[in-house]
């Protein structure tokens, strides 16, 4: 388990943040190179990544860089066993996704559509809007929080408010945000034998 990109969780940037799948990739090899070098036993274990959720964006970055340089052989690289790689509800294309999201709203299968007909119309409305600023998002980074706005207010906020969970849509969502209590990894991780064994910096909190 590992805390990134830089900056969350525990982990924390020598030189600056990344901000886009480059740079996510990029320190996460540099990473995996600096654990096998120090654990050279699990070097030619195989290797698997998995993620979910916005890692739809990390773990095929982080794969491909993997790939790649397994291919190239960098001088001093250790080689990744690389076998497998999986996300699980990834956001991995925003501008497709998002488009569907309204059709998601009235789907029915094993299950009742979470909105009706009024509802439905205004995620239709809504939808265009959502794709036009994300692709102006795509385009300049200064454009993204308005591109963020547009599709939570027009297509994601429709169905929260119907109290169903987007990851199973035959329940309800039973701890809002995310319709699932996480608080417990919160408890481990602030244990002081915990980030004393992870070799946190005193005083760090998870986050």
């Amino acid at each position: 388990y590992i805390d990134q990109p830089s900056g969350t969780g525990f982990s924390y940037p020598i030189t600056g943040t990344d901000h886009d799948e480059a740079g996510v990739a990029r320190d996460m090899y540099d990473f995996l190179q600096r654990f096998m070098s120090a654990h050279p036993e699990y070097s030619t274990l195989p290797f698997f990544a998995f993620g979910e959720s916005y890692a739809g964006h990390y773990i095929p970055a982080v794969t491909h860089t993997i790939w790649q340089n397994n291919n190239r052989k960098p001088s001093g690289a250790i080689p990744i066993n690389l076998k497998g790689t999986s996300v699980g509800n990834g956001l991995t294309n925003p501008l497709i996704q998002y488009e569907y999201y309204k059709d998601m709203a009235i789907s029915a299968n094993h299950h009742q559509p979470a909105v009706g007909s009024i509802v439905h119309g205004l995620m239709e409305v809504a939808t265009p809007i959502c794709l036009a600023a994300i692709k102006a998002c795509q385009l300049s980074s200064a454009a993204c929080v308005g591109a963020i706005d547009a599709c939570n207010i027009g297509l994601l906020e429709p169905y929260t408010l119907t109290g169903m969970n987007p990851y199973d849509m035959r329940i309800k969502c039973s701890v809002p945000p995310l319709c699932y209590d996480f608080s417990n990894v919160g408890v481990y991780l602030a244990k002081p034998e915990v980030q004393a064994a992870l070799g946190v910096e005193r005083g760090a909190r998870w986050s």
